[in-house]
């Protein structure tokens, strides 16, 4: 018998070789099995079911074993195939932020390779049934890598579209990068059903940003971690507060004119004084302080969302903020990071034409395994050049690591490392506008990125 497609389980094969040889009496039998399962069925070739089953005595790792593996494994940041650009996606009635966020997640390099694999819907305990978000994406992303010139629908993922964003509506236009949070949200959930585990948030974090648990496969994918620095500036104690990500928004209005000095501007410097002093949890007292973001891990994929959208007035900020195919992420990095040299190539690009959130036209770049990039609007697809994608108004950017991620030790610190922090003299240096500061006659800090600390006032933390 011979199987085409991923390799089956070990006790769908060792079934297979039994059927064979006759062990259940049963000479020339045919196997049946449901990969999720360890029962096995024995059928004669004239198509009448025997109804016996079996469990193998040999098959000792269990389903929820190879779940949590599959849940947890490591990724490919290079394309394992040749694969040709996607099919095109039909448009089901305002539908162009979902095809847009799909084909970018389609051309995903290490998500469309384990997919090719069928590496969820292979060990999902949940498939065939419904109301696994990653079996349903999976059976999409496959259907639609195997369909190049060709169109598909995303029906499937449209009728079930409330069951990961409650808040959608069919037949009306939503906001491409909240579909794009909530995708990666319920392929995340899907992954930590099958591995077993519960939402962790920033307590699974060390104080290094390596992770006390098994990361799942989205978070190896999309997972990074910001960290929130305050330092005290009258004894020159640090409070540091690390938080997960899994993208990262950036501010473009203003001097923001680029995504490289929009990240500046977002890891830049901002001095607490005054009515905004910090407590310090040092020398217990209300100082001056500088606070700063910067990334302590980086993730292997990036996603860079512009904040374009002005919801208190429904408008939008049309100009274009410049970006390039490689982008450098060590000056944003933090000075404790064991993650400092960290480059990324672009691989997709999502545009959004129109005056507001609320209207307009949704259409996106990728690139294939090929290096070869193509324009996807709804069903129509088209070669392109890089020049081209450079010349866009981008909404949304997807970069990913040009070599692997270096994972901090998960290993606790010996206590002959750990020293007790004791009070010492100042040295910081007098405060002055960074580069990035300058012509600012006030300073507007940037909005942090995911949960923020608790607004401090004169009187307290």
């Amino acid at each position: 018998m011979t199987f085409i497609g991923p390799e089956l389980p070990k006790h769908v094969t060792e079934a297979t070789t039994k059927a064979k040889e006759g062990h259940w009496g049963r000479s020339g039998a045919a196997v049946h099995s449901n990969i999720n399962t360890t029962n096995v069925s024995t059928y004669k070739f004239n198509g009448k079911s025997h109804g016996k089953r079996v469990l193998l005595e040999s098959d000792r790792k269990s389903v929820e074993e190879r779940a949590r593996d599959a849940a947890t494994a490591s990724v490919d940041l290079k394309w394992n195939t040749q694969q040709r650009a996607a099919a095109g996606l039909r448009n089901l009635g305002n539908t162009c932020y979902l095809n847009s966020v799909l084909q970018c997640i389609t051309h995903t390099p290490p998500l469309a390779n384990l997919v090719l694999q069928r590496h969820h819907t292979s060990n999902c305990p949940l498939n065939p049934k419904p109301g696994c978000a990653f079996c349903l994406l999976e059976n999409h992303i496959l259907r639609c890598l195997n369909l190049p010139n060709g169109q598909a629908a995303p029906t499937e993922i449209y009728a079930q579209l409330k069951s990961f964003a409650k808040d959608f509506t069919h037949g009306r236009q939503e906001d491409a990068h909240e579909l794009l949070r909530y995708a990666i949200e319920a392929l995340h959930q899907s992954c930590l059903k099958q591995a077993g585990r519960k939402e962790d948030g920033p307590a699974a974090l060390g104080p290094s940003g390596q992770y006390k648990v098994k990361r799942t496969v989205i978070e190896n994918m999309f997972g990074g971690v910001m960290q929130s620095q305050v330092k005290c500036l009258g004894c020159g104690f640090e409070s540091n507060t690390n938080e997960p990500i899994m993208d990262l928004s950036l501010e473009v209005g203003g001097m923001g004119a680029s995504v490289t000095r929009a990240l500046g501007l977002l890891t830049a410097a901002e001095r607490l004084d005054g009515q905004n002093k910090y407590r310090c949890g040092g020398c217990k007292k209300l100082q001056a302080a500088s606070k700063r973001l910067h990334l302590l891990s980086a993730p292997n994929i990036l996603v860079v969302h512009l904040k374009r959208f002005d919801m208190t007035f429904a408008g939008k900020i049309q100009r274009h903020v410049a970006f390039e195919e490689i982008l450098r992420m060590d000056p944003h990095m933090s000075p404790t990071s064991l993650d400092r040299s960290v480059v990324y190539g672009l691989y997709g690009v999502l545009v959004h034409s129109g005056m507001s959130a609320n209207s307009g036209h949704y259409y996106c770049f990728a690139k294939d395994a090929t290096n070869r990039w193509h324009c996807f609007d709804d069903s129509c697809v088209r070669a392109c050049s890089l020049q081209e994608v450079l010349q866009e108004s981008a909404y949304m950017l997807f970069f990913m690591r040009t070599s692997e991620k270096k994972e901090p030790s998960s290993a606790p610190p010996t206590p002959a490392t750990v020293e007790p922090w004791t009070k010492r003299p100042a040295t910081v240096e007098p405060w002055a506008p960074t580069e990035a500061e300058e012509g600012l006659s006030t300073y507007q800090p940037v909005g942090p990125i995911g949960p923020q600390l608790p607004e401090r006032g004169p009187g307290g933390p």
